[in-house]
């Protein structure tokens, strides 16, 4: 599958810098501004147009921005981004994910009339959703969605459930549509536990349960845990079938920096990326050995999504052989009769 022709799915991150400081994000140190190694930049207009073609965009069925790092708010150029994908693709589901917190209604009014969904990350309600998505206010988000169902975009509530805002999830529900919201999705995310650190270093809550922490060590060191799966994980992915989403969907996952991933969990380990959580700096040593001609500033995208064709060998292989963790946590299906 993994040939250029074939691609009808774009996801892509238009920016990995972002305002909010979420704790359990990939891009921080439990909410504390520490880069662990990602490259902070916007995906600009020009660049986007050197590299996704018109012949290209002409293919595609759907478009997803997201990013595994950032947030589209922090881009300028995202409504004129969304527009050239618009006016070479007219058909294709064009659709963003946002914390919402920025801009002016101008920029908000801009997107509704180019896409076809925003999706909203407000998790809880005023008292709740400030305890995740720091840094963000709800009502400001409320107001910049409304603008968007004013000018006549749809947009979805998507609310990431924790201990602390799982009680107001049918509230919530019925608030998204008193106030027009076109969906209300609830996600688990799993990021269930963590502190939160501030620009202090002090701990300052939790979400969720509380454990044994050394936060200087990890704003040192920027790792929490030992990077590698234990070998219980092992044993359980070695036994796993890999069904792959990516080539299902035909997709590709296009960072900031302009690197080229068959899907956003391989792409959320990139080379510069130092870890902070789990097992991101193992996941990033296995993918570092497969990757070549992945830079879309320096190469076209034919030629980078060539190295995706190294990836399924992996699956054949277990975990200590070069089976990838990320292929195995994510696309990995039981066996008849594993337990």
């Amino acid at each position: 599958m993994y040939h250029y022709k074939f691609i009808r799915r774009l996801d892509l991150e238009l920016s990995s810098l972002c305002n909010a400081e979420c704790p359990l994000c990939l891009r921080n140190v439990f909410g504390h501004p520490t880069n662990a190694g990602y490259v902070e930049r916007n995906l600009t207009l020009k660049e986007v147009k050197q590299i996704f073609k018109p012949e290209f965009i002409a293919q595609l069925h759907k478009i997803n921005v997201c990013g595994n790092f950032g947030d589209i708010v922090m881009n300028p150029d995202t409504p004129a981004i969304m527009q050239y994908f618009r006016k070479h693709n007219p058909t294709a589901n064009l659709i963003i994910s946002t914390n919402g917190n920025a801009r002016d209604l101008d920029f908000w009014k801009d997107l509704a009339s180019v896409t076809d969904r925003i999706f909203f990350a407000i998790d809880g309600l005023e008292d709740t959703h400030k305890l995740y998505r720091r840094n963000t206010d709800f009502n400001t988000i409320l107001e910049n969605a409304q603008t968007v169902r004013n000018a006549g975009g749809k947009t979805s509530w998507v609310f990431m459930v924790f201990e602390h805002n799982q009680h107001q999830i049918e509230e919530a529900r019925e608030l998204s549509k008193q106030l027009g919201f076109d969906q209300f999705e609830v996600k688990d995310h799993r990021r269930d536990n963590g502190p939160v650190i501030d620009k202090n270093k002090n701990v300052i809550y939790w979400i969720g349960r509380e454990f044994k922490i050394d936060v200087e060590h990890i704003l040192t060191t920027k790792e929490f845990i030992d990077s590698s799966p234990s070998k219980y994980t092992q044993k359980i992915y070695n036994q796993k079938t890999i069904v792959c989403e990516a080539m299902k969907d035909r997709n590709i996952y296009v960072s900031s920096d302009g690197k080229v991933y068959p899907c956003c969990y391989i792409g959320n380990a990139p080379e510069t990326y130092t870890g902070r959580a789990g097992d991101m700096i193992y996941r990033n040593g296995q993918i570092k050995q497969l990757v070549a001609k992945n830079d879309l500033f320096k190469y076209s995208l034919e030629e980078c999504v060539e190295w995706f064709k190294s990836i399924p060998p992996t699956w054949k292989e277990t975990i200590e052989t070069g089976r990838l963790v990320a292929c195995a946590e994510h696309c990995g299906q039981q066996c008849s009769g594993d337990q």
